[in-house]
């Protein structure tokens, strides 16, 4: 499996999840969207996480949890 660099934020970051709002890029998004799960597969992210990523609507905002972000291998540490 294919791994990242170190990814770290400081204790006080959010990181914000949504959808494109240009249809042309959702559209493109939609049709790579099995590419793009393998691609953050291969890279360690874990499934559970990519799904919910990819649930969130462009007039909506995940945060994800600083635990989640870990958990998902999307953070490797927090600072």
């Amino acid at each position: 499996m294919a791994r990242n660099l170190p990814t770290t934020v400081t204790g006080d970051a959010a990181l914000g999840l949504h959808a494109s709002r240009n249809p042309s890029v959702l559209l493109e998004w939609l049709k790579n969207t099995t590419e793009q799960d393998i691609f953050l597969r291969r890279r360690g992210f874990d499934a559970a996480f990519i799904a919910r990523a990819n649930d969130v609507t462009n007039d909506d905002l995940w945060f994800p949890t600083r635990d989640d972000l870990l958990a998902a291998h999307v953070l490797t540490a927090i600072r």
